[in-house]
């Protein structure tokens, strides 16, 4: 599937109305534990954060609007510089507060981690019963509409 290079796969999904349904909390935590996570988009309204990490029903973020200075590593080589990478304190918000529409993020620096993605989704599903938070499929679903680049030389689709 990929020829060479690295891939970030963003994968919006909906689970919920107005916040994540209690349905689907349990199975966000397993998500973000798959090695090629990098965490998720989201928050509630007029808020975004960028989710890392649960902690029992708590899901622990960044924000992305509280930006830092640049550190110049050449303007002081010998004072530590730990306090510019690190927070004081981690933010957090009930998971159950976060609003339904969430953008996971995935790395994956190659085929092999692409598949593992993939599997690791799979087993996730398996083991969700019911509906699962993301689910990933063999083939195209029926009526799955393909966009194809009719310009380009190679035979890649995306599907939408």
């Amino acid at each position: 599937m990929l020829q060479e290079g690295a891939v970030v796969l963003l994968m919006p999904v909906r689970l919920g109305m107005h916040t994540i349904d209690p349905s689907y909390m349990p199975k966000v935590s397993p998500i973000l534990g798959i090695p090629q996570s990098l965490g998720f988009v989201g928050g509630h309204p007029n808020s975004a954060h960028y989710f890392v990490a649960t902690q029992g029903s708590q899901a622990l973020y960044l924000d992305p609007h509280a930006a830092r200075p640049a550190v110049s590593l050449a303007a002081c080589p010998t004072q530590p510089l730990h306090a510019s990478w690190h927070c004081r304190r981690v933010s957090s918000m009930a998971l159950q507060d976060v609003d339904g529409s969430v953008a996971f993020g995935f790395y994956c620096a190659d085929e092999g981690e692409l598949d593992a993605l993939c599997q690791g989704l799979q087993q996730l599903a398996a083991a969700a019963g019911g509906y699962a938070a993301i689910n990933v499929a063999e083939d195209k679903a029926q009526g799955a509409a393909v966009a194809w680049d009719e310009e380009a030389d190679d035979d890649e689709a995306c599907l939408i």
